[in-house]
């Protein structure tokens, strides 16, 4: 069960970064988060996570969900070869490319 304004909220976020990547992952990618699950989100730039954290909060308020943001590391992302890096390889998905998948399907 997916967050009701999971793709509400990610509109916000994609509308605010643009063509920015910022990675979805964890419960809200694998369809089997709860009403208590989180919505997690990475991004790979400091300046992009500092200005969407203002962004972040209010959504949090407005949807009552908790929303976590990362900031990562691109190279650890690509290359690292410990569980938690190949694990986010493994199900994250681009916020963009999330939605594009649930509004064409």
């Amino acid at each position: 069960m997916r967050h009701p304004k999971l793709l509400e909220i990610l509109d916000a976020i994609a509308f605010a970064v643009g063509g920015t990547e910022v990675i979805i992952y964890g419960s809200q990618v694998r369809g089997d988060a709860t009403e208590q699950s989180d919505i997690d989100l990475m991004c790979f730039d400091t300046k992009l996570y500092h200005g969407l954290l203002p962004l972040i909060a209010a959504l949090e308020e407005q949807h009552q969900v908790p929303i976590t943001l990362q900031w990562g590391n691109r190279s650890h992302y690509l290359k690292s070869k410990t569980a938690f890096w190949r694990s986010l390889r493994s199900q994250a998905v681009t916020i963009q490319d999330f939605l594009i998948s649930q509004y064409t399907n």
